[in-house]
């Protein structure tokens, strides 16, 4: 979706927020260190199981490419701004910048964004990925996200653009088909996979037990009246936004 002209460039630097076990990084990685003699990969993970699975696979490709080097920092996305904020040394580091489904959980979405594009150099990209608002997932989360009653707030892919497009920054977006088989929440809701699974998409712990019975139903009705029946399954969109903002080479 995106590509820049940094054949001058003796080292490309990546900066990965919220990489897991690195399935997506580990795709990026192969094209650069096809391309380019040095790579270097800092990655923001606070799972520390995930990042050590992703560790073992950078160590592998070491390898067979000894320009690679990475370093990891297992923190949350504020925490890890904070510290790079009073250290005063956040600024245009680096030429790509990946961001995947953690912006949901940012303390303040204009802050994040703002270091993000800092961290970024000129002529450099940001690639956020996100839920789409337009699916049925993505509208139960902007419905919920927005409640006030509801026990937590997250940050939604409308925030984002929105942040984009006030601050006038270049980007271009574009949508990934996905769907999600919901079918044990919907027949046997409270079975221990029914429940386990509503609990994932409301990000709760027992969320048919404690939430108020308006919203429990509520919830139940985007995926009731949201799904499409393929090979006996229950499915419901669960389709991704990805958003590349570039940064123009004469911007401060």
């Amino acid at each position: 979706m995106y590509t820049f002209d940094d054949s001058k460039e003796d080292e490309i630097c990546i900066l990965s927020v919220g990489s897991g076990e690195g399935t997506r990084e580990l795709v990026i990685l192969d094209l650069a260190l096809k391309r380019y003699p040095k790579v270097y990969l800092r990655v923001v993970e606070p799972s520390e199981s995930a990042a050590n699975i992703f560790k073992e696979k950078c160590a592998k490709l070491q390898e067979s490419y000894p320009g690679f080097h990475a370093d990891w920092h297992i923190q949350t996305f504020d925490e890890y701004r904070k510290a790079e904020d009073s250290s005063k040394s956040g600024e245009e580091k680096f030429h790509f910048v990946l961001c995947l489904h953690c912006l949901y959980y940012v303390d303040d979405i204009g802050t994040a964004m703002q270091f993000l594009y800092q961290q970024t150099k000129p002529g450099g990209a940001i690639a956020i990925t996100m839920i789409d608002t337009k699916s049925t997932v993505g509208s139960l989360y902007e419905k919920l996200w927005n409640d006030d009653n509801y026990p937590i707030s997250y940050k939604s892919g409308s925030q984002v653009r929105m942040q984009i497009k006030n601050r006038g920054w270049t980007s271009k977006s574009r949508s990934n088909w996905g769907r999600l088989d919901v079918t044990p929440m919907i027949d046997a809701p409270e079975s221990e996979v029914g429940m386990a699974m509503l609990d994932w998409f409301t990000h709760t712990v027992n969320f048919r037990l404690t939430a108020s019975k308006p919203m429990l139903s509520e919830v139940m009705s985007f995926f009731e009246t949201g799904y499409e029946v393929k090979d006996g399954k229950k499915l419901v969109s669960n389709d991704r936004e990805e958003l590349v903002i570039t940064k123009a080479i004469t911007s401060d």
